[in-house]
């Protein structure tokens, strides 16, 4: 099985950093896509985080797995 991901970090106003992971990510996927729908999400506000606000976009990921059952 494959799968590949598009892990999101952030920066809150107490400097700590949160991850979010958006799975089934396509394929042909931009880096200017992926930039713009980090700032969207900043922009947006519709994510909290405890006694914080996220700040900004500072970097993201996308992780490709894949799995091999083994069967014995």
């Amino acid at each position: 099985m494959y799968k590949k991901v598009l892990s999101l970090y952030f920066l809150d106003s107490n400097e700590e950093v949160h991850r979010i992971n958006i799975p089934e990510v396509k394929d042909t996927i931009t880096s200017a896509e992926i930039r713009a729908l980090a700032e969207l999400i900043v922009d947006s506000d519709v994510f909290g985080f405890e006694n914080a606000q996220m700040v900004k976009a500072v970097s993201a990921k996308v992780i490709e797995t894949s799995t091999t059952e083994i069967t014995y």
